[in-house]
């Protein structure tokens, strides 16, 4: 069976077929290029958007730790500073920390010691103005300091009656004395006691 086909007419039909197949490769090739660049943007979108996210991310922990480390940076001086006062003998209020947990409790237990320190400065000034034999408050068994202190105060307390007894005796002694230098005998003597 021979084909009954001309050799032009052979050609022509071939070569549309092939054009033809040129045009689909064309379009398919148009198509994965196209495909792929919709793809590459969308992929470079997702790029970009995690890394505006992370930089958010990052500004914000930064902002954050800036904050944090202002909050504690003044908690630090403020106690730093209450200290300085204290050490050149300055008499303070208690000091109001509340940004920070561990903070407040450093500033309790600082306002217990200046609670403690006004304590020994009250109990000076009684035994300055002659209020001997009072006490502060002992802390616990270690609290050196106001055992020490309630000590001597009531020893001073102590030293002071037994004074006042012996210039007491002095004054009687004197007395009697003068009364024997004044008197002439012995029976006067007994009279004028």
């Amino acid at each position: 069976n021979k084909s009954t086909k001309s050799p032009v007419l052979w050609w022509n039909e071939s070569t549309a077929i092939a054009t033809h197949f040129r045009n689909l490769e064309k379009k398919n090739l148009d198509f994965i290029t196209d495909y792929a660049n919709k793809e590459k943007e969308s992929t470079l979108h997702l790029i970009v958007f995690t890394i505006v996210v992370l930089l958010l991310f990052v500004c914000t922990a930064i902002v954050l730790v800036y904050i944090m480390i202002r909050n504690l940076s003044r908690s630090l001086y403020s106690i730093s500073a209450s200290i300085q006062k204290i050490a050149i003998g300055e008499i303070i209020d208690d000091i109001k920390i509340s940004d920070n947990a561990e903070f407040a409790q450093i500033s309790t237990s600082f306002n217990d010691l200046l609670e403690t320190e006004r304590e020994h400065i009250d109990l000076a000034t009684k035994i300055i103005s002659g209020d001997l034999g009072s006490t502060i408050k002992v802390r616990s068994d270690k609290d050196v300091l106001n055992k020490s202190l309630n000590s001597m105060s009531i020893e001073l307390r102590r030293l002071r009656e037994e004074s006042n007894e012996t210039r007491l005796m002095e004054k009687n002694v004197v007395e009697i004395s003068q009364t024997i230098i004044d008197s002439k005998d012995l029976y006067e003597f007994g009279g004028n006691i």
